[in-house]
């Protein structure tokens, strides 16, 4: 069984006709290449870990770990905070859609699998060419970041993620070659609303694939936003009542 895991950044730039805006984007790879659905994970664990790190710097960081989800759905899979529109085909528990089913023993990692501690739902893709899931999120995030378990080289050619807006950047993952698990994040200073993976088979082979913990900057809740509106109202409050006192005193 072979681990690897990759932790890189990169700088890109985007051209507009009019001037150039630089954007600034650091990605993050972890690979446990083979490892079984019981795991350990510890380079994709440790990519995340440090994905979600950076990822702070732009404000709390949700995951969505499908364990509300309900059991089945495909596509569209409407969540709290984002949509996922896939064109993979419909074959049912095991393969397809949320599950809570795994296949176990010997060929466990090489299939979709749950990564979520405790947890047992994940988010499946079999395919014969290819397939495509687009992740729509309800308010712009900087962030996203995601597990891709049971991908084999020896039936996927390649994965590729591309920022539809913000930054309109692509970026090509790394394939396992024997299953197992990985871990892909990208934090950008621009922020963006939708993402669109694209796996690509190897000719004449299909694979079977699953996603779990996608992990964006959360949308604040009603509640937090109240708060934060009465925090800055009492600031204010309290600034026009120094300015009262002071012009009184002075």
């Amino acid at each position: 069984m072979k681990y690897t895991a990759v932790i890189v950044s990169a700088a890109a730039l985007l051209a507009f006709s009019a001037a150039p805006a630089a954007a600034v984007t650091l990605t993050f790879v972890g690979q446990d290449d083979g490892a079984s659905e019981l795991g350990p994970w510890a380079n994709s664990a440790a990519a995340e870990a440090a994905f979600k790190a950076a990822a702070g710097a732009y404000g709390a960081v949700k995951t969505e770990t499908f364990e509300s989800a309900t059991v089945g759905v495909l596509s569209p899979l409407v969540l709290a905070d984002l949509t996922i529109t896939t064109d993979a085909p419909d074959f049912g528990p095991t393969l397809s859609g949320v599950n809570n089913t795994t296949v176990g023993g010997a060929e466990g990692g090489l299939y979709g699998f749950n990564v979520t501690p405790g947890g047992s739902q994940w988010y499946g893709f079999p395919n014969f060419i290819g397939t495509s899931a687009l992740f729509t999120f309800n308010a712009p995030t900087n962030s996203v970041g995601v597990w891709l378990t049971g991908i084999q080289s020896e039936f996927t050619a390649s994965i590729t993620v591309e920022l539809l807006d913000g930054s309109m950047e692509s970026f090509f993952l790394p394939v396992n070659v024997n299953g197992g698990a990985q871990f892909f994040g990208a934090v950008s200073d621009i922020a963006f609303t939708k993402v669109l993976a694209i796996q690509t088979n190897n000719p004449g082979v299909a694979d079977a694939f699953g996603i779990d913990d996608i992990s964006y900057n959360a949308v604040p809740e009603p509640a937090t936003w109240a708060m934060l509106i009465t925090g800055f109202g009492l600031v204010g409050f309290a600034a026009r009542r120094r300015r009262a006192v002071s012009s009184v005193t002075a």
